[in-house]
C-alpha cells in the first residue's frame, strides 16, 4: 500500500443504536487524517429502533455511506457488507457505541505503515460518566485480553477483539471474510482472528495510545446471559470449522466428554452444581475489587459451560457429534 495516500475505510455496524451512534459519527467526523483520504460506512443491520431516523437527521459528509439491511442478520454479516462496499486499503472496524478521539485514523495509519503489521486493536476505556461497578473495572482496568501485551509484541489471536481494530484489506482478501453463519452473540472476532493468526502468526498488535471510549454499560448478570447463549449458538459453529478450538472453550471441562482428565471433569461438575454456583455469587458480592476478578472468572467460565454444555447434549440428542476430539488445540481462552 501507498502509506502516503493510504485511503481508510472505517465500518461501523449498528443495531438497534439510536442512542450512541451519533456520538460515534460525530467522532469520526473530527479528525486530523484528511477527510479525501477516509470514508465511513454505516451499516444499519435492520434496527428496530429510531435508528434509521437518527441517521436521517443528521448532517452527515460527503464521505460518510449508509447500507441499510432490511433484516437483521448479525455483526459477521454487517460487516462483510460494509468490507464489500469498501474502497480502502485499510479498514478499520469500529463498534456503533465507541467514540474515539481526533487522531484515530491517524494513529492507526501510522501504526500499520510500520514492517510486518497487519492488524492492530486499540485500547477501550470507559466513558468518564459510566458507572464503575466491580464488573465495569474488571472490563477496562484489570491486567486481562490485549492489555496484557506491550506494544510491539505480537498478539494472540484470543485477544484480538474487532470492535475498534484496523486491518489491511490485502489480508482478507487471503484469509477470507467474517463467518456469515455466526449470527449471534460473539465469535465472530475470534473467528476470523484465528484465520489471520495462522496466516500471519506475528502480525497482529495492541496500541495502548489509540484510545476508544465505550458508552456502553452491561450488567454482570446480563453478561453472563450473553456468555451462556454464546457457548450454546456460536461455540458449535466455530469447532465445527476448527475442531482443533476445542480446547480453548474448555471443552475439556464436561463431565459428560469421559475422555477429559479426571480432576477437570470433576471440576467442571462442580461449577455447574447450583450451589456451588450460588457460592461464588456470594464471594464475588462480598469481595472487593480487585479480589473480585478471581469470582467474575469463575462465572464466566460457568456461564460457557452451561452454554456448551447444553449445545452439546443437544448435539447428541440429535446424534450428531460437536467436536472429533477434546483434546486437540491449546487452552488460552482469555476472560
Amino acid at each position: 500500500m501507498n502509506s502516503e495516500q493510504l485511503f481508510v475505510s472505517v465500518i461501523v455496524p449498528a443495531y438497534n443504536s439510536a442512542r450512541t451512534l451519533p456520538i460515534t459519527l460525530r467522532s469520526l467526523k473530527n479528525q486530523t487524517y484528511p477527510q479525501k483520504l477516509y470514508e465511513v460506512i454505516v451499516v444499519n443491520d435492520g434496527s428496530q429502533d429510531d435508528t434509521i431516523a437518527v441517521l436521517e437527521k443528521m448532517s452527515l459528509p460527503i464521505n460518510f455511506l449508509v447500507i441499510n439491511h432490511l433484516s437483521n442478520q448479525g455483526l459477521a454479516q454487517a460487516r462483510n457488507s460494509g468490507i464489500r462496499a469498501a474502497k480502502g486499503d485499510l479498514l478499520i472496524f469500529l463498534d456503533a457505541d465507541m467514540e474515539v478521539e481526533t487522531n484515530f485514523i491517524e494513529l492507526h495509519v501510522a501504526r500499520q505503515r510500520e514492517p510486518g503489521v497487519i492488524g492492530v486493536v486499540s485500547a477501550c476505556l470507559p466513558t468518564p460518566l459510566m458507572k464503575m461497578d466491580k464488573y465495569q473495572k474488571y472490563l477496562y482496568f484489570s491486567r486481562r485480553g490485549a492489555r496484557r501485551f506491550k506494544p510491539k509484541q505480537p498478539l494472540p489471536y484470543q485477544v484480538f477483539i474487532m470492535g475498534l481494530t484496523s486491518i489491511k484489506r490485502a489480508t482478507l482478501e487471503v484469509v477470507g471474510l467474517f463467518n456469515s453463519e455466526i449470527k449471534t452473540y460473539g465469535g465472530e472476532d475470534t473467528e476470523l482472528a484465528y484465520r489471520l493468526w495462522r496466516q500471519y502468526p506475528a502480525g497482529l498488535f495492541y496500541e495502548p495510545h489509540i484510545k476508544v471510549y465505550h458508552h456502553h454499560f452491561r450488567h454482570f448478570t446480563a453478561a453472563l446471559k450473553l456468555v451462556t447463549r454464546f457457548g450454546k449458538e456460536v461455540i458449535p459453529v466455530i469447532v465445527k470449522k476448527h475442531p482443533e478450538l476445542v480446547r480453548l472453550y474448555f471443552f475439556d471441562y464436561l463431565p459428560q466428554i469421559k475422555s477429559n482428565s479426571l480432576l477437570k471433569r470433576i471440576s467442571g461438575k462442580l461449577l455447574l452444581t447450583p450451589t456451588v454456583e450460588q457460592i461464588v455469587h456470594l464471594l464475588y458480592t462480598l469481595s472487593p475489587y480487585p479480589i473480585s476478578n478471581a469470582w467474575v472468572r469463575l462465572l464466566l467460565l460457568t456461564a460457557l459451560l452451561k452454554g456448551i454444555k447444553l449445545s452439546y447434549e443437544n448435539h447428541s440428542t440429535e446424534n450428531r457429534p460437536l467436536c472429533h476430539d477434546s483434546h486437540q488445540g491449546s487452552s488460552n481462552f482469555s476472560m
